[in-house]
């Protein structure tokens, strides 16, 4: 009986004992305790430490003692530990040279809580301006009697000088379009929406090499045709997305020569499948405008005409009576 008993207090010690262990590594390896939100008085030293230089730094910055108070009162010890472990981090952060704002900032914090060392006191002195004393000149007698000086000349100026009328400025106008749209197809077929682009010559003949300008409310991109030899040489697409309207340039110029390009669903005989219009486009190069050429147009010349005038001189007779 004795036996038995014995044999079972063996084998409740040892699984005792492997619980035991199993439960230290499940908590200190496998799923150790993660410490979230604490408090600062549950802070361990290290982190205690930087706790009050930052009290001490906002103390320096906002000069309010209440809060600084407040803040101090959370980490729930004596005010005269809490003092030493000040001291002691002023001291630290001496001795590791750290830089001069934080010294005098944990100098100035461990000072109103009335302790003050003679490492603190070269931060807590405040400089004073030495002042250097200027010698007053001592004047000189002025020689009896004052000579009389000669009426200075009256001053001449010299007229301003005209300023240079600055630059006009000419402004650059917005070059025209050097193509034309002569085509512009609604396509229903399945496959992304797309804006297919065709640029052509003017025998009409597709133009490879021609840069497209795609643009939209927050953004742009272009392609360049030719790309897709297959479909032809002027030929090149761009994959439309819903609820955005598209405008297009074609080549140097930037100003759109269609506007308003939206994909749609096109009208379709199975309701489960849904199809997207594209948008077929044909350009064509601006044809040349003909210059006219100024006609002469002759002026006739009046000939003068000779006008002769005849002056009449009237004569009179005298005749003599017997």
């Amino acid at each position: 009986m004795t036996v038995g008993r014995s044999h079972t207090f063996v084998v409740f010690l040892i699984s005792a004992m492997v619980g035991l262990i199993g439960g230290l590594i499940v908590a200190w390896f496998v799923s150790p305790v993660e410490y979230t939100s604490v408090e600062p008085s549950e802070l361990r030293p290290e982190f205690r430490s930087t706790y009050l230089q930052l009290v001490a730094a906002s103390y320096a910055f906002e000069n309010d003692w209440t809060r600084a108070d407040f803040r101090l009162k959370a980490l729930r010890d004596d005010p005269k530990v809490i003092a030493r472990q000040v001291v002691e981090v002023t001291e630290r952060s001496i001795a590791e040279g750290r830089p001069a704002p934080i010294l005098r900032a944990l100098s100035k914090f461990s000072d109103r809580l009335g302790v003050r060392t003679a490492a603190m006191i070269v931060y807590l002195a405040t400089p004073v301006p030495t002042v250097v004393p200027v010698a007053t000149p001592t004047p000189l007698p002025s020689p009896s009697p004052s000579p009389t000086l000669p009426p200075l000349p009256s001053p001449t100026f010299a007229p301003p000088d005209t300023p240079t009328p600055l630059p006009t400025f000419t402004p650059t106008p917005t070059p025209q379009p050097m193509h034309l749209l002569i085509a512009q197809d609604r396509v229903c077929e399945p496959g992304p929406p797309q804006i297919r682009v065709v640029v052509e010559d003017e025998q009409g003949k597709g133009m490879p090499g021609v840069e497209v300008w795609v643009i939209w409310e927050n953004g742009a991109d272009r392609f360049v045709t030719g790309l897709k030899p297959d479909k032809g040489n002027g030929y090149g697409d761009f994959d439309m997305q819903l609820g955005i309207a598209y405008a297009i340039a074609v080549g140097e110029s930037t100003l759109p020569l269609v506007t308003d390009l939206k994909t749609e669903p096109c009208p379709s005989s199975d309701p489960a499948q849904t199809i997207y219009a594209s948008w077929q486009l044909t350009f064509r190069p601006v044809p040349p405008t003909p210059t006219p050429t100024p006609s002469v147009t002759p002026t006739s010349s009046s000939t003068p005409t000779a006008t002769t005038t005849v002056t009449v001189t009237p004569s009179f007779t005298a005749t003599r009576k017997p």
